[in-house]
């Protein structure tokens, strides 16, 4: 079995972006670990970390060097779009057009494992909307992910930790990890939490027409749940 070298770097000095490093996310770990993560996103890195849906792999969404760096490390064409992750409705206003409609059904989704997709306001890059008018976002629903955007002010990239086309969904980040070897486009810290519960990815749901709001993408919550939810604010 091939052994992966796990390094921990908890200096104050200036962040030095030259290697992969690899930490192994558990209870003991937990607190080192966001410090490290907390430290990296907030001085322009790239983090590929666990969420209550799959892997995930970004930073400060309002950088555009950071996006441009995910786009080249999952080879992603750069008219798609990447989900950015938020903390609480507040960032999502900031960055979004919210009315009382919207924020309603907001409510029922979040936190949890749905994506939704709003007209965005100028406040972003253009480069993390894929040139859009629209973005998508979510509230998470997970320890790690909350603790860390706690201590940031801003929104994360959560775009999910594979190589752009790929179909297999990275509910473990080894895989991943292997295929970064060779490659000189990489994250700074890659967090492993192992495999995670869940199967699939968010359900991405696009609410930019209030009377007919489409899903995108079939996730963890099903077409029903959605349908039982939404008929409550039509």
């Amino acid at each position: 079995m091939r052994c992966f070298e796990i390094i921990w770097i908890f200096s104050l000095e200036p962040l030095t972006i030259s290697v992969m490093r690899i930490v192994e996310l558990s209870g003991e770990t937990f607190p080192g670990t966001l410090f490290e993560a907390v430290r990296i996103v907030k001085r322009g890195g790239v983090i590929c970390y666990p969420t209550d849906t799959v892997y995930g792999i970004g930073g400060n969404a309002l950088d555009a060097k950071v996006a441009r760096r995910v786009y080249r490390i999952k080879r992603r064409p750069k008219d798609k779009a990447m989900i950015l992750l938020v903390k609480d409705m507040a960032m999502a206003r900031k960055y979004a057009y919210i009315d009382l409609w919207t924020e309603g059904v907001l409510a029922d989704l979040w936190p949890g494992p749905v994506t939704v997709v709003l007209h965005r306001k100028d406040t972003l890059p253009d480069i993390v909307a894929g040139g859009k008018d629209t973005i998508a976002m979510r509230l998470p629903n997970f320890r790690f992910v909350n603790e860390l955007m706690k201590q940031v002010d801003f929104p994360l990239i959560a775009t999910s930790a594979n190589i752009s086309g790929d179909t297999v969904k990275p509910v473990e980040v080894r895989p991943f990890v292997e295929t970064l070897r060779e490659t000189k486009a990489k994250p700074d810290l890659v967090i492993d939490a192992g495999r995670l519960a869940a199967s699939e990815p968010s359900t991405v749901l696009d609410l930019t027409d209030r009377g007919n709001p489409v899903i995108m993408r079939r996730g963890l919550l099903s077409k029903s749940e959605l349908d039982q939810m939404l008929a409550k604010h039509l």
